[in-house]
């Protein structure tokens, strides 16, 4: 892949653009990813110590595939995931109208002494497997993707089926077979960000499918020409992206997406509801086939959403339907809607399993953020086998009550004694997430990060003051 030569610099104005910024095309926008990312990790090798020691990643990039369709919406899905996971890819592609980012994560476990090695003949088959993987996903989603774009009565961003994929291959080189289980999730979503181009961005698990209604709200009214609809100026419908623009532009806000989870019927039960209405929904929760996410396990982690109240907002009758406030509390982790340059980073520390996502939630409350609900558009959980990770810290954590000496230099015990470090300086909104250096070089250099603009300047510094970059391990 080159990159062309002449890249004409363009002040855009409209409302994907607020600033001079350059005019790629996928091919370039592709080519800068992988220019900003270390294309090998094999000297910066993880151990388990390193996770102990906070010691960042190394995330090479292998490839990336970038769609050469326009982005439907201005919202990007920012996912990521491991390559046994790429049918629910798939799946999540199928169901979102708009852009979608993933990083596909491939861990390589490669011994040997340091100074020395280089990747085994079985690593390079397992990347090369990926990317035939990814190439068969993609070639699939651009296909889709031009049938709805040629296709007539509607637009295209009203109905699932039509994401525009692009997908970055990464991969992390471990020296310990034991440390393969420490999937570096907070830097594989920090990195599925830098790939959105758009204002908005959906940071959701690729395990959950994005409602038919979430893309069609968000579409509504929407005109990529409109300076009005950049600067928020016009609210438009209610769970609009103008709407939820506007309510950004008045305030610190993130908008929540409401979420469930299947109870029968597998993963073709959860693809099914995706594309249904609330109605729908409330017949499946009185059949017992669904409930709010994780309302039995973990109440605290969905219940803020005010479930009552949005099943109130029917789509015909019922109460008012627009969004709504909710008040953050301890322990809440919902997946929500925010501006992709002013949300936080998530933390690097955590990786594997456990208190990820909740950190950088309360990390965004503790910054001020106000909370709303989206009235129309939900996610469904689409069920998958257990992780590797989260068997390993669960397991610790619960026969650790009997026999405490499981505690020592466990992934549980590291994760716990994180958070209860870094909850005093969350709840006082001066919390520092760390981020490895790969991230912040990118956010430098990425065009549609600020980087290299054509006044000189480095907008791209401006979302990554008050980071911690740590180098990556040696």
């Amino acid at each position: 892949m080159h990159t062309s030569p002449g890249i004409l610099l363009l002040l855009v104005a409209c409302s994907w653009c607020v600033h001079a910024v350059l005019a790629l095309s996928a091919e370039e926008q592709a080519q800068a990813v992988l220019t900003c990312l270390p294309d090998s990790c094999i000297n910066h090798r993880t151990t388990w110590q390193h996770m102990l020691d906070d010691v960042p990643s190394c995330i090479a990039g292998s490839r990336v595939w970038w769609s050469e369709h326009a982005a439907k919406l201005p919202v990007t899905l920012v996912t990521q995931l491991s390559v046994d996971r790429i049918p629910a890819l798939k799946a999540q592609c199928a169901a979102w109208a708009g852009p979608l980012a993933a990083v596909v994560y491939q861990p390589l476990h490669n011994p040997g002494q340091a100074g020395n090695v280089q990747l085994s003949s079985v690593n390079r088959q397992k990347l090369q497997t990926a990317i035939a993987l990814i190439e068969e996903l993609f070639r699939s989603a651009e296909a889709d993707a031009a049938k709805s774009a040629a296709s007539q009565g509607g637009p295209a961003a009203s109905r699932p089926g039509s994401c525009q994929l692009r997908v970055l291959l990464a991969h992390e080189v471990f020296a310990e077979e034991r440390a393969t289980t420490l999937y570096p999730v907070n830097a594989l979503r920090n990195y599925a960000r830098l790939l959105a181009d758009t204002p908005l961005v959906a940071n959701i698990d690729v395990d959950m499918l994005p409602s038919a209604s979430l893309s069609k709200a968000l579409a509504e009214g929407w005109d990529s020409t409109s300076d009005a609809a950049a600067s928020g100026s016009k609210s438009g419908a209610p769970g609009s992206a103008s709407s939820l623009l506007s309510l950004m532009s008045e305030k610190e806000a993130v908008v929540v997406i409401p979420a469930f989870e299947t109870l029968c019927g597998g993963p073709a039960y959860a693809d099914e509801l995706s594309v249904a209405g609330k109605q729908q929904l409330s017949e499946a929760i009185d059949k017992e086939c669904l409930q709010p996410f994780r309302n039995k396990v973990a109440p605290a982690c969905h219940n803020v959403t005010d479930f009552a109240r949005w099943f109130g907002m029917r789509e015909e009758g019922g109460g008012t339907v627009k969004e709504y406030a909710v008040q953050y509390q301890n322990e809440f982790e919902p997946w929500f809607i925010s501006k992709r340059a002013a949300t936080q980073w998530y933390d690097v520390r955590y990786r594997g399993y456990g208190k990820n996502k909740i950190q950088q939630v309360a990390h965004t409350a503790g910054r001020g953020a106000v909370f709303h609900v989206h009235p129309t558009g939900f996610l469904v959980h689409r069920p998958h086998p257990e992780s590797a990770a989260r068997k390993t810290f669960l397991r610790v954590k619960f026969k650790s009550r009997k026999d405490a000496s499981l505690l020592s230099g466990s992934l549980y015990e590291h994760v716990e004694a994180l958070w209860a470090q870094h909850l005093p300086d969350i709840r006082a909104g001066s919390f520092e997430p760390m981020v490895d250096a790969g991230l912040s070089k990118c956010v430098r250099e990425l065009a549609w990060w600020g980087g290299g603009r054509r006044d000189g300047t480095q907008e791209g510094g401006r979302v990554t003051q008050g980071l911690r970059v740590t180098p990556a391990s040696e």
